[in-house]
């Protein structure tokens, strides 16, 4: 399996399909694609790939649909919900092109490049949306993100494997990983706790002290640089910590659709030009639709932040529940964690500088609500692994204190958002 972050999450999901002997196109094989114009490669392309996964192919149709919903006059909630079913299928397939775009250049460089740029709609989304509305409903979906994660996927893989099988047992290596997750959570805000000079610890996110400004401009590219040595960590020194092994490879295999062999990387590469160009498109709509959505319904800035938008972000992860069904838990726990440490090493980061860029501010200082419910889930995973295996009770307990917080999050609890 060549890249976590990915091959997996765009293959995984795909279920009970042939695969052609080695590795010959859905499409036929190289020689026949080739002798098709450009035009044709590109729709067989894509027919090929809305062939492989139905769900995806149907939400692919809300994609024109949201973004002509604006000029048709609809309401704020109808081009929500149309863009947000059209960013989950874009982000889906995105995954796929860029995967099979980055086959020819090595498995350790192909996973960089999918670490990096396999997160298409939470980094266009989250831009957008530092924008627009500023830095607390940014990380309010950072901190969501990584909530959703501890408590809604892994919950959900400890719930279905434990209803499929008994027990499995955990080996050390994820509890180190989750501490990992929660240093990279709790070290970058300390600073915020600490200087109180002029009452920063009690002031909003949208007005930090200079100082914080400094030192989150200055933690920024530290822990970029962190995640690219995680990157190599997990891609070249220890792969054999995030990779299945053979008999589990060749089962995803089996499963898995391969669209080798295409007509060349300048359709590709044409093919995720586009793709990229829809994300924004759906993503702008999206969050231009926020601020009547919270009028005209209602609806609290922190259950998007906390809630709608970390299920957009990463919706794949959820799905990923069915390889848990077929006893393999441990691949589920290593997308999560690769996830929430691109979150916290990659994206919050990546946001900060380019809120720096666009002198919109935004800092390691955060909301106390958001990083304390994040910080509790993160002790509450190392824990779970830590004892060692994996059960459908600690999978009905986070499911439940993910409903909890659901529930919370429509109330106005966090003051930075309101």
């Amino acid at each position: 399996m060549s890249g976590m972050y990915g091959q997996f999450r765009s293959r995984s999901n795909i279920s009970n399909m042939a695969v052609p002997e080695e590795r010959t196109s859905l499409l036929g094989t190289s020689s026949q694609t080739n002798m098709h114009p450009a035009w044709l490669s590109i729709s067989s392309i894509i027919a090929a790939i809305l062939s492989s996964n139905p769900v995806a192919s149907v939400l692919l149709i809300f994609t024109p649909i949201g973004l002509l919903a604006p000029s048709f006059g609809w309401s704020p909630p109808a081009i929500f919900a149309l863009n947000f079913l059209s960013l989950v299928a874009l982000g889906h397939i995105f995954n796929i092109v860029l995967l099979e775009l980055t086959e020819p250049i090595g498995q350790t460089l192909q996973d960089f490049v999918l670490g990096l740029f396999g997160y298409p709609t939470f980094l266009i989304v989250t831009a957008f949306t530092l924008e627009t509305y500023g830095a607390p409903l940014v990380q309010a979906s950072i901190f969501g993100s990584i909530i959703f994660h501890n408590l809604a996927v892994l919950g959900c893989c400890f719930l279905v494997y434990g209803l499929q099988y008994r027990e499995q047992p955990l080996d050390g290596r994820w509890g180190a990983l989750m501490t990992l997750i929660l240093m990279s959570l709790i070290f970058p805000s300390l600073p915020s706790f600490f200087i109180s000079s002029r009452g920063s610890a009690a002031q909003s996110p949208t007005a930090p002290e200079p100082e914080l400004v400094l030192i989150s401009h200055v933690i920024a590219p530290v822990l970029l640089i962190l995640y690219l040595v995680f990157l190599l960590f997990q891609s070249r020194t220890h792969t054999h910590l995030f990779r299945p092994d053979e008999e589990v490879e060749r089962e995803e295999q089996e499963e898995s659709v391969i669209l080798a062999h295409w007509s060349g990387p300048f359709v590709t590469i044409i093919l995720a030009i586009g793709l990229v160009a829809a994300t924004a498109g759906s993503a702008k709509y999206l969050v231009d639709s926020l601020g009547p959505l919270f009028i005209t319904t209602g609806i609290s800035k922190a259950s998007v932040g906390y809630v709608l938008l970390p299920i957009l972000f990463y919706i794949q992860s959820l799905s990923l529940s069915v390889v848990a069904w077929k006893g393999r838990p441990d691949l589920v726990i290593t997308v999560s964690i690769s996830d929430m440490l691109y979150t916290l090493l990659f994206g919050y980061p990546f946001l900060v500088i380019v809120g720096w860029i666009q002198n919109v501010e935004i800092t390691f200082h955060s909301s106390p609500f958001g990083i304390v419910m994040a910080s509790v889930t993160c002790l509450a995973e190392t824990g779970l692994m830590l004892s060692g295996s994996v059960n459908y009770l600690p999978g009905i307990f986070c499911i439940a204190a993910y409903a909890f917080f659901v529930f919370v999050s429509t109330l106005h609890v966090d003051p930075s958002l309101d």
